[in-house]
Parts: C-alpha cells; structure tokens; sequence
C-alpha cells in the first residue's frame, strides 16, 4: 500500500505543507499561540549529504522556531506521527510543529497491516484545572482585606 500524501483534516487546526521556505516563513509568524501542522518534505534519505533537492537538515533549522519538530523514518509511523505531531500543537499553549517527510520515506510502499495507526480519541490530553468557585471567593475577601498586597502572576508551564 502507499500511504497517500495528503489527507483530510475534520478540526479546527491550521496545517501547511511547506515548500522551500514558505512554511518555515508561516510558522515563524505564526509562534504566538497559533496551533499549525507543519509538513516538509526533503530529497531521500539515498542521496543524502549528495547535494541532492532541499538537501538540508530540516528538523534542526524548525527546532528552535516551533513547539516540536520531528522526522519520519520509516512509513509505517506516519499516522502515529501525524497525530503525536496534532497533539504537540494544541497541548498547552498551542503553536506550530514541523513534520519532516523525505520523499524516498513518503513514498515507499508498506503492508497496510504493518501501519501503526493512532488510537482515536480526544486530541487535548492536558486540561488547566478550574478553581474553586468558593476558595476564589474566599482569596478575594482576603486580599480586599490585606494591608500590604504584592501581585505575582505568570503563564505556565
């Protein structure tokens, strides 16, 4: 089976596939809390450190600019990767992740039954707990009651 090189997306996120430096372009922009799937591509792993097309490494160069970059070495992975890759952009602050598929790896042909498929279920694994309405109400009340008051407040993780 060829596992075939584009696919439908149901849900809200962005996604690009990239070629030369437009992708990498749009994720850089798009850092600030923007979820975006990310896929480029390179020339195969054969001609590798031959000058080949797009010859570089891709995953190094979206590393610092993107919340997860990652490359695929063997087809079979791809489903997996695709959606750890979803999971990666919208866990936590969301932002873009880069998805590297070089062409000899995206078009190889694979037994369908070898394929490691997600399990489907919801994307967001990590939820920010709701306070307390109560406790909310009773820091309220202290804090209009307190002298001295110093805010300290910060986005986490």
């Amino acid at each position: 089976m060829k596992i075939p090189s584009t696919t439908r997306s149901t849900t809200t996120e962005e996604s690009a596939a990239e070629t030369r430096s437009r992708g990498r372009s749009a994720t850089s922009q798009g850092r600030a809390n923007s979820p975006m799937l990310v896929i480029g591509g390179q020339g195969p792993f054969a001609n590798l450190r031959r000058g080949s097309l797009q010859e570089m490494d891709h995953v190094s160069l979206m590393r610092p600019i993107t919340k997860w970059a990652e490359r695929v070495h063997d087809p079979r992975r791809i489903p997996e990767l695709v959606a750890m890759a979803v999971r990666q952009a919208l866990n936590g602050p969301p932002g873009p992740v880069y998805l590297d598929l070089p062409g000899d790896v995206l078009y190889r042909e694979v037994d369908e039954g070898s394929v490691t498929y997600a399990e489907p279920g919801p994307v967001m694994t990590q939820t920010r707990p709701i306070g307390d309405p109560a406790l909310v109400d009773e820091a309220i009340a202290l804090l209009e009651t307190a002298g001295n008051v110093a805010e300290l407040a910060a986005e986490g993780p």
